[in-house]
């Protein structure tokens, strides 16, 4: 301990260890020249480096960082613009039972999470996606420029479009196939079925297949084992049939290509007369004959004339020609040409007609 010698004769200036005990160095006794208060008070205002308590508010400024972690792992800071949460080591974890992340003045909610329940994400404060133990539900419109998978863990899905139907915008295509093969949409014009892929275009009927116009009305109509029919406003004009094909109405052709040469065949085109039982013996154009009336040769030297005028009227009138005979054809036919009944020169002649055969 100094003495009151040394303290008296103490060289200036004096050392720090003059006073007291001589316990304190210079450089301790500088780290407290300047205190105006109680050291002791001082010191245990301060936070001890072992862990302390604060009963106020820490201040970090713009741009300084509070590191956490020995080799700075976490780092809290703020840029005079944004506030940041920077994690360079393992997971940023954060832990409590409810999580929620909100607006600033908190009266908002943008995620919400409980601890073994629903995770669920909000707009404007109102739930949009939930989960659940199941899956997830989305409340509203979901939205995607692509789903992937083929669906084929989906249940419990509900009838596409629901009791209103599907709704298909202009030149919006539904399309199937792997390449897009069939498609199916509206332009704003036309509607279209476009089969642009590999195979062909099947419309299958279980019954009947029908093309009708809005009102119903026929335009083709196909039955199962049965007929094919054609159809004009809605009339039929053309029928399939086992033997061939029927026509109602006038048939219109620019040139016929491989019409039967049997008179037997639906189709068969003749030149003809017809043999009257009376005085009445016009045929006019469009009419049908029973078969009974109707005359025609059936070799290859048909020559086109005038009937026999030699004949009597109510006879059997070959064609005045060389060779070949006769025969009286059955079925009905449909005369295309007049054949009429006329005299010329006191005599009774008929005029050739032109049948095809219909049935």
């Amino acid at each position: 301990m100094a003495t009151y010698e040394s303290k008296r004769y103490a060289t200036i200036p004096i050392a720090a260890t003059q006073v007291a005990d001589g316990s304190v160095t210079n450089a301790e006794f500088q780290y407290i020249n300047t205190v105006s208060s109680n050291v002791q008070t001082q010191v245990d205002a301060k936070a001890a480096l072992a862990g302390a308590t604060f009963t106020g508010g820490v201040r970090i400024n713009d741009s300084q960082n509070l590191n956490i972690g020995s080799a700075t792992d976490l780092v809290i800071s703020h840029d005079t613009n944004n506030s940041k949460i920077n994690n360079t080591t393992g997971e940023l974890r954060i832990g409590a039972d409810t999580i929620k992340l909100m607006n600033q003045a908190e009266d908002e909610t943008h995620l919400s999470a409980t601890a073994d329940g629903a995770v669920s994400l909000m707009h404007n404060n109102v739930t949009k996606i939930a989960t659940s133990a199941t899956g997830a539900t989305v409340t509203g419109t979901l939205a995607a420029t692509a789903v992937t998978g083929d669906g084929s863990g989906l249940t419990s899905l509900p009838t596409v479009g629901g009791s209103t139907g599907v709704d298909f915008n202009d030149n919006v295509k539904a399309r199937w196939g792997t390449g897009n093969d069939l498609e199916i949409y509206h332009d704003g014009n036309d509607s279209y079925i476009h089969d642009g892929g590999t195979g062909d275009l099947i419309i299958r009927g279980a019954t009947n297949l029908r093309l009708t116009n809005t009102g119903g009305d026929n335009y083709l109509q196909g039955v199962n084992g049965g007929e094919v029919s054609l159809y004009h406003n809605g009339s039929k004009k053309a029928e399939t049939a086992s033997g061939g094909l029927t026509v109602t109405g006038t048939l219109t052709a620019t040139a016929v290509d491989g019409a039967p040469t049997d008179e037997d065949a639906i189709g068969a085109l003749v030149f003809a007369y017809y043999s009257p039982s009376n005085s009445v013996v016009n045929i006019a154009r469009g009419s049908t004959t029973a078969g009974s009336g109707l005359y025609v040769r059936t070799d290859s030297s048909w020559v086109i004339g005038n009937l026999n005028s030699s004949a009597d009227p109510g006879e059997n009138k070959p064609f005045s020609a060389t060779g070949g005979t006769s025969t009286t054809l059955s079925g009905t036919w449909l005369c295309l040409n007049p054949c009429r009944r006329y005299n010329q020169g006191g005599h009774t002649n008929w005029s050739m007609g032109h049948f095809v055969r219909v049935s």
